[in-house]
């Protein structure tokens, strides 16, 4: 772990995370921490592309148009 955060006045975490991948190369990751309730959610997201790799509840377009969460898309 690199670093720590908290949006201010939302109930959002994000810690910062490097490590070394298959290639040998150092890769930074950014794990996210959404306290929603019963929406409770965390992903984890390339911090350069904010490109979400994996999370823990899919959320589709049909299950909320304001906010589709899925691997792939940006965060």
């Amino acid at each position: 772990i690199i670093g720590s955060a908290a949006t201010r006045g939302e109930r959002v975490w994000t810690w910062a995370f490097r490590q070394i991948n298959e290639l040998g190369d150092t890769v930074t990751w950014h794990l996210v921490l959404e306290l929603m309730g019963k929406h409770t959610n965390m992903l984890l997201v390339q911090p350069d592309t904010q490109i979400i790799v994996g999370l823990a509840h899919s959320v589709s377009e049909e299950m909320s148009a304001q906010r589709p969460l899925r691997p792939g898309i940006r965060y």
